[in-house]
This record gives C-alpha cells, structure tokens and sequence, in this order.
C-alpha cells in the first residue's frame, strides 16, 4: 500500500497539486476507462473536455492527470495528482511501487549455454535459450528462446524479449563474373550497450568485419531488423518491423516509426524522426523529420517523434542526398 502523498512527494510536488484526500491508500494499478475501486492508480494524459469527461467518470481511487486539466472540484471517491507530464508521472510511480519482480538471478535448466561464454551472477538466463561465446553483463534479463551467437557483447541491465536472433550471419553476397553469389565474411561481432531493451523476435546481425553497435539506453521493438555493421547511438528508438539495411547509421535520441526502411549505408540524424511505413533512401538531417515513400522532410521538423499535424508527405521538399559512411 502506499499513500496519495507518498506518490507526490517522489514526485517532487506540493500539496496544492493534489485534490481530494491525500491520505488514499493505493495498492493496485489500471486503466483509467476500467478502474475500479479506491485502492487502484490511474492517469489520464488527454486535454480538453475529453479529459474532464474521463476524470469525471472515473471509478479510481486516484488520477494522475495534467496540470492543465480543470479537475472535479467536488469528488470524494477519487483524488487528483496534477503533473506537467502524466504518462512519465505515472511510469515512475508505477515502477517504483507496482511494478512486478525481475526474473530471478541463473541460468534455467533448459538453456545451453556455451562452456565458452561469460555470464554474470545477477543475469537471468529464460528457459530454452542459448548462448554462444558471447559475454552477458550484470542484472540482464534474456527471456526465453533467445538465440545469442558468438562474439556478442551484452551491457548490464540489458532486457531481450523472446525469440531475439543476435550476432548470426546478415545477408551479404557479392556477385561474381558469373552472375552468381559469392558470400561475404562475417567475422565480426555485436556490441550492445548498458540498459538496452530488445523486443520479442528481433533480428540483430553481426558485422562483416567490424562489430554492428547499439549503443546505451537505445530501445528496439518487437520483429526489428537491424543488419550488419548498423551503428545506432544512446537512446535513438527503433520501433516493430522496422528494417535497417547493412551499414546504416542512427543517431541518438531519433525516433523510426514501426514498418519504416532504411536503405544500405544511409545515416539517420541525431534527433531525427522517421514517420511509420517511411521509405528512406537517402541521409536524414539532424533534428528533421521525414516520411512517405521516398521519404521526404516535413516541414515541420521536430525530431523525436513530436510531429505538430498532418502534412502531405508529396507537397515537402526532398530529403538530403548525401551518401552515409560504410560502416563494414
């Protein structure tokens, strides 16, 4: 159980941002359109009437909602917390007191895991996972079915969904004077940084001769595909079923949207924002925003997934056309 106050005061509020009694004990979490009962947490991150009709309606014991919201001024059955950012509020309160147990410390029975490899004492190795000769940081969790090649690097409190594929050979083949496919050498490896978080069933190739690099904090979705040699800096975001093609570069704190490509040996920017389905085939600037099939910039870049309204991808200006670094 803890208290409306307690919350607002990890918050770094004061008692004015909180209507209604600070006293409420809250021991459950929910959605606000489902909650029901004093002792369940919810937020509320709309403007306008639409917020003031949910905040009105709702069955919770308390709300963290924006502090642009006109809050019910006479409600009992519920209480307020009125933040500038309600989603980020309610994410930290929910892990500091809600959120459930990580996976216990070891490595399970049905792993195979390579006599070769390092894993630390405090990672959770899931059920039918392998790894190869590959080293796997403090406090990391792989969950089940994950497949970890050789020469893999992992940071520490790095999180793998399940069915994860990394440092497995790309799709790499040189045509010969024969019109047939001669394969590349991949020989190389891939390095991931600390508090890294990849999505269930992700591909993550490893380089030709160099390593493909993610570096800290950066978050890749469910079904991603990053190639070989690809170089994503700290906390760019890589959204499901997008595809990074060999040699890519992503700057950090940039946004890819789900179902977006990115051709061979293109550099996305730092805090840059691709928009969902984008075909990219050429440098993306730091900060600008593109979408449509070419992509083009947006005029109203942004960066970091914060588009300001529609706009007809064909009507914008075209992208850059310099040509990104090989990072093989």
């Amino acid at each position: 159980m803890v208290r409306v106050s307690e919350i607002a005061r990890f918050l770094g509020l004061n008692a004015g941002a909180v209507t209604g009694d600070p006293s409420r004990e809250l021991s459950a979490v929910g959605p606000i359109t489902e909650a029901a009962g004093s002792h369940v947490l919810t937020f509320c991150d709309r403007r306008g009437e639409e917020a003031a009709a949910m905040l009105r309606s709702t069955l919770a014991g308390a709300v963290i909602c924006s502090s642009e919201v006109s809050v019910p001024s006479a409600c009992d059955a519920t209480t307020f917390i009125a933040v500038r950012d309600p989603r980020l509020a309610f994410v930290r309160a929910f892990r500091q007191w809600f959120a459930p147990p990580p996976p216990e410390p070891g490595v399970h029975p049905t792993a195979c895991v390579s006599r070769s490899a390092s894993i630390h004492p405090t990672a959770h190795i899931g059920p039918f996972c392998f790894v190869g000769n590959s080293v796997v940081g403090a406090e990391s969790i792989l969950h089940g079915h994950n497949h970890i090649g050789d020469r893999v690097r992992i940071g520490t409190r790095v999180s793998i969904q399940a069915g994860a594929v990394i440092g497995m050979d790309g799709f790499g083949y040189q045509p010969t004077e024969a019109d047939e496919w001669e394969k590349w050498p991949h020989i190389g490896g891939v390095s991931i940084g600390d508090d890294v978080e990849i999505g269930a069933n992700a591909c993550i190739d490893r380089g030709c001769l160099g390593d493909t690099v993610i570096e800290e904090g950066a978050k890749v979705g469910n079904l991603a595909q990053i190639a070989h040699n690809c170089h994503i800096e700290p906390h760019a975001v890589i959204l499901t079923h997008v595809a990074l093609s060999g040699s890519c570069f992503v700057g950090r704190r940039t946004w890819i949207a789900s179902h977006a490509a990115v051709m061979h040996r293109v550099r996305v920017g730092r805090n840059a924002t691709v928009g969902m389905c984008a075909l990219v085939r050429h440098d993306v600037p730091d900060g600008a925003t593109v979408a449509g099939v070419p992509a083009r910039e947006l005029p109203q870049s942004g960066g970091f997934a914060r588009p300001t309204g529609p706009v007809d991808p064909p009507d914008c200006p075209g992208t850059s056309t310099r040509q990104g670094a090989d990072h093989r």
